[in-house]
């Protein structure tokens, strides 16, 4: 398998220069039209939690950085279907949405509000 660096997953996902490929990876692919991951690192947190620091880039050429608290930083992983957090790199920012969604609502109905 090819070792491909930040830069040319994300020429390579969002066509800059290249034809197009085959999508290899078994990720869900993403438009050329949306923010897609660019890289990921860790950083620290509150009592000493660790937080998945995801920097987007979006077709525009704007960059984002959000940060994933512990139960969203799984449940992206999950829904990637990525074994480290380099492989998250080039998926669509939607699995970054639907990772955050789900993480709230699974700590809602944990932690129910009472009505007011």
């Amino acid at each position: 398998m090819e070792n491909l660096g930040t830069f040319d997953v994300f020429d390579r996902l969002s066509g800059v220069n290249q034809q197009p490929q085959p999508n290899l990876t078994g990720r869900p692919l993403m438009s050329h039209e949306e923010a897609v991951i660019k890289t990921v690192s860790l950083g620290a947190a509150h009592e000493g939690h660790v937080e998945l620091l995801v920097t987007l880039r979006f077709p525009t050429g704007g960059e984002s950085v959000i940060c994933l608290d512990p139960i969203s930083s799984t449940r992206l992983m999950d829904l990637a279907g990525a074994q480290q957090m380099e492989d998250l790199i080039g998926c669509g920012w939607t699995l970054v949405r639907d990772a955050i969604s789900a993480a709230h609502q699974a700590t809602d109905s944990l932690n129910p509000r009472p009505d007011l």
